[in-house]
């Protein structure tokens, strides 16, 4: 358990063990004064009765005369035992933030270098509460309850050493009482970190459903739902409440079990200390040691039943972390080939593309090869995979086979700043127009005019304050054309030479579909333009169509041949136009 919070937290070894080495000399520090306060019982009773080794040590060096001397050695010892406390608690505390620190950026790093098959395999809810209450969870068990655990485990373990040095009867007989206690607190253990572990996955399940009625609440009041919403959300939170009423059921358990063996525990020690005592065999002092230092043996474990659930909950959502944070192995190896400039020519070829999702094959061995400077579209129905193929020359998905190579377009490792594209959801992020459409990169002025001037020169205008505007979470204080059109200046702002439009029109009317057409036409002078729709209105300006159907490219050709042949293109564009007319 040390060993995980070490490697997230990110602390260099040496600083780890001096922070342990801290704790146990905490914990050593923290059972001193009571050897004092038991040698200044003695020497004020000025008993000559038999002295445990190392309270007869306390009055050697301070003198079995001088009560003053051995109060003052108690309270130099309160002092440097409340330094080192306050510098481990530091340390500790230093841990615990650098852990929550490291947590949270291990998982945005996963986040952004995992594959897009992994993410989209999760729900974002579940996500979000790992990097957010859990890391919290993480901080709060390491900087609270795990901290006063860890000192009182090195207190336990310094009691037993001095009851054993001292009594070993008595020292026998509390370790004996510890295998109870240990067999108790590893059920407790087992049975709370099961239903922590259900805990934060309904609290997963309830902040999806809560983004859920953030960003559907429309649709939630049009259709008339938000009761069903409601009761949805009402029974993940009563099933929550459940879980946490057993919870609570079982630490009462606990608690009572612990408070019945430490009772059997102290009346033990204490009736053999006494019995010593009335026989001279131990001095009086030493009852006050006994009583003291069996309410300090029992400290980690009276810890651990006050705050075992939190401690569990840190231990289960640390879990949960790594399993985010492990997300970035699942990085696809990308499907883009890269090769050199071939002769001066600049095209993309794809040669028998596979691709599955779980079992069924979606994609059966693609293959097409794209000039630069050509604007190609590839149509099909609903289903038939063109999202997945643009992922796939995206480099977002890798294919189960087949290459993707892109000649002549430079040699980054990973095809950008080649490649660019548009979605049909055009993905803003909150900030303003101008950092939506340079993302990060430097700002060319003469660029970006030349962008806005091609897309559309009316769009920066008509915002209130132009490139100024926040767009809003989401884009969501802009109409969805804007948002689009912002997208498609994102996406020519970067001279690509390949531009990939996955569906970008299918949400827009008609002034809004001809101007990002417009737009998507010229940029056929620098780019290579590879177009995914269903619309067949929207591929009439292409060069070359092709039609996925089944998984496999059914026809190639231009527009007008594709008309003529009569063939699957016809018979779609066909289906549209009746469907249009009606």
């Amino acid at each position: 358990m040390l060993r995980k919070f070490r490697r997230l937290s990110g602390m260099p070894p040496y600083l780890f063990i001096a922070t342990l080495a801290l704790a146990a000399l905490s914990g050593l520090l923290n059972i001193m004064p009571i050897q004092g306060v038991g040698a200044l019982v003695d020497c004020l009773a000025g008993s000559s009765a038999t002295q445990q080794g190392l309270t007869r040590m306390w009055l050697d060096i301070t003198g079995r005369d001088k009560p003053y001397l051995v109060l003052l050695s108690v309270i130099i010892v309160y002092v440097v035992s409340g330094a080192v406390s306050n510098l481990y608690g530091y340390s500790s505390t230093l841990l615990g933030m650098k852990l929550a620190h490291n947590c949270r950026m291990e998982g945005a790093r996963a986040i952004h270098q995992c594959s897009l098959r992994e993410l989209e395999s999760r729900p974002s809810g579940d996500v979000l509460t790992t990097l957010t209450s859990d890391v919290d969870s993480v901080q709060r068990a390491v900087t609270a309850p795990l901290i006063g655990f860890v000192v009182g485990v090195f207190e336990l373990m310094w009691v037993l050493a001095l009851f054993l040095y001292w009594n070993w009867a008595i020292g026998l007989g509390i370790l004996l009482l510890t295998l109870p206690l240990y067999y108790l607190t590893r059920w407790y253990n087992n049975a709370t970190e099961r239903l922590t572990r259900l805990d934060r996955t309904q609290n997963g399940i309830l902040t999806s459903m809560l983004q859920e009625s953030l960003w559907a609440a429309a649709m939630f009041r049009i259709f008339d739902r938000r009761g069903y919403q409601f009761g949805r959300i009402r029974k993940t939170c009563e099933a929550r409440f459940a879980i946490q009423k057993s919870q609570s059921r079982l630490a009462g358990v606990y608690w009572l079990s612990v408070r019945a063996l430490q009772a059997l525990g102290l009346s033990f020690a204490l009736g053999l200390t006494i019995y010593g005592v009335l026989h001279g065999s131990l001095s009086p002092g030493n009852v006050l040691i006994a009583w003291s230092y069996l309410q300090r043996f029992y400290a980690p474990v009276l810890e651990l039943s006050r705050f075992g659930n939190m401690i569990r909950q840190g231990l289960v959502a640390l879990e949960r972390v790594e399993q985010v944070k492990n997300m970035a192995q699942s990085c696809d190896v990308r499907g883009i080939k890269l090769v050199p400039d071939a002769a001066g020519q600049r095209r993309v070829k794809i040669h028998g593309v596979t691709f599955a999702y779980k079992e069924e094959n979606v994609l059966k061995g693609v293959s097409f090869d794209i000039p630069f400077g050509q604007a190609v579209a590839v149509v099909g129905a609903s289903g038939e995979g063109k999202s997945t193929l643009a992922k796939i020359l995206l480099g977002l998905y890798a294919p189960k086979t087949g290459v993707v190579g892109i000649e002549g377009f430079g040699d980054e490792m990973d095809g950008r700043p080649s490649v660019a594209a548009v979605f049909q959801e055009p993905m803003l992020v909150s900030g303003t127009v101008a950092e939506n459409i340079l993302l990060g990169e430097d700002l060319d002025e003469k660029r970006l005019d030349e962008v806005i001037s091609l897309v559309d020169p009316d769009l920066i205008a008509e915002l209130p304050e132009g490139l100024e505007t926040d767009v809003g979470e989401r884009g969501n204080k802009l109409s969805i054309g804007q948002q689009q059109r912002i997208a498609l200046m994102r996406a020519l702002y970067r001279r690509p030479g390949i531009l990939v439009a996955d569906e970008p029109t299918s949400a827009l009317d008609g002034h809004a579909e001809q101007r990002v057409l417009a737009a998507l036409r010229a940029a056929k002078e620098r780019s290579t333009v590879v177009l995914f729709s269903h619309r067949l209105s929207t591929v009439k300006f292409a060069d070359h169509v092709l039609v996925l159907r089944d998984g496999v490219i059914r026809e190639a050709g231009s527009p007008a041949e594709l008309l003529e042949r009569d063939g699957e293109f016809a018979r779609l564009f066909a289906s549209e136009a009746g469907k249009s007319r009606t």
